[in-house]
């Protein structure tokens, strides 16, 4: 391990993690599938070395499962922090671990945007459940489905449905992009594609209920079969291509033929907790080659009633409304796939 040249040690990088925190107290939660934010404007801490004050805004994020915040501990809680030596990176994965404790949420982040010292600023975002491959966290698991572990190294097998058109192989035709776009975007159910990495980005949020069982619902966005129905269809539109990998680390290709055009949706699966949760990566690679983050939490209100909670992260604020457009289609499409299954 390489020397410190900073003048910090690892008793000024573990600073303030020992100490005992006021419990924070929780209330029962009475709804599904919402979010609460809480931010806290005046937060301040300690810099471990210096003994200066850092001063931030500090935002929790989460959506409960059975317990709520209850605020007047909350506020006790984060006033510990404002005598208390500690980095600021720590404190947002800190508070992140404290509030999981005690509510046991079905997502959470925490977020501190801390004020410029020296003319840098710095902002931490920690998540939950916690992991380096999705966005909301906890270590991508292949998802087993109610069968004993065996350890394999067989990976699961693709399914695959291909549409013959005219006996011929799938072309995927050059188009211009801007006349794509305005195509595309003349299409109803069609999720719309990023724009340039300069455009400012923005989180479409969606919910829908399904009267099936969570599984039910789970298990139809993963069988190729009935996927192949709502993915990414639109109502003129013709599916040639539909693949699936149902795993974590696998892909999905979905290729509708629309006016002639085949428009290719591509993904890969970055998270998979059968029948909570189901992350993946998004990209329409005709239109753009910055890929977005599609996040789906399914939240039993009953045992014959399912919340779906949908974010499409990093979508372009211009395409914001479009894409919002498409996912309620998409969702209504699956739920009239669904039918028979009620």
């Amino acid at each position: 391990m390489s020397e410190h040249t900073t003048g910090y040690t690892d008793d000024h990088a573990k600073a303030g993690l020992d100490v005992t925190f006021p419990a924070i107290e929780t209330w029962r939660n009475q709804f599904r599938a919402y979010e609460i934010l809480i931010d806290d404007p005046e937060f301040t801490s300690v810099c471990p070395k210096t003994g200066l004050p850092d001063f931030g805004v500090l935002t929790i994020r989460y959506m409960p499962r059975e317990k709520c915040l209850e605020l007047k501990s909350l506020k006790e809680y984060l006033f510990t922090y404002r005598n208390l030596g500690i980095f600021q990176e720590n404190i947002a994965n800190q508070v992140l671990d404290d509030v999981v404790k005690a509510t046991d949420p079905v997502w959470c982040e925490v977020k501190g945007d801390f004020r410029p010292r020296g003319g840098i600023s710095t902002v931490v975002v920690a998540r939950y459940p916690r992991s380096e491959a999705a966005p909301w966290g906890g270590k991508p698991q292949v998802e087993t489905i109610d069968k004993p572990l065996v350890e394999t190294s067989e990976k699961p097998r693709m399914q695959k449905v291909v549409t013959p058109i005219d006996s011929k192989p799938l072309e995927l035709k050059p188009v211009d992009s801007k006349a794509a776009l305005l195509k595309m975007a003349a299409v109803k159910s069609a999720v719309a594609p990023s724009s340039d990495s300069s455009s400012q980005k923005v989180d479409v949020i969606l919910h829908h209920r399904f009267l099936l069982p969570c599984e039910t619902v789970y298990a139809a966005f993963l069988d190729v079969d009935t996927a192949r129905k709502f993915m990414f269809a639109t109502p003129d539109g013709e599916m040639v291509v539909a693949e699936i990998e149902p795993r974590v680390g696998g892909s999905f290709t979905f290729v509708d033929r629309r006016d002639g055009v085949d428009v290719m949706h591509v993904g890969e699966y970055l998270e998979m907790q059968r029948p909570k949760r189901l992350v993946f990566s998004f990209m329409v690679p005709q239109y753009s080659s910055e890929s977005t983050t599609v996040a789906m939490d399914f939240t039993w209100k009953n045992t014959s009633v399912c919340d779906v909670m949908l974010r499409h992260s990093g979508v372009s604020k211009e395409y914001e409304e479009q894409t919002a457009i498409g996912w309620k289609e998409i969702l209504k499409a699956a739920d009239e796939a669904l039918k028979d299954k009620g």
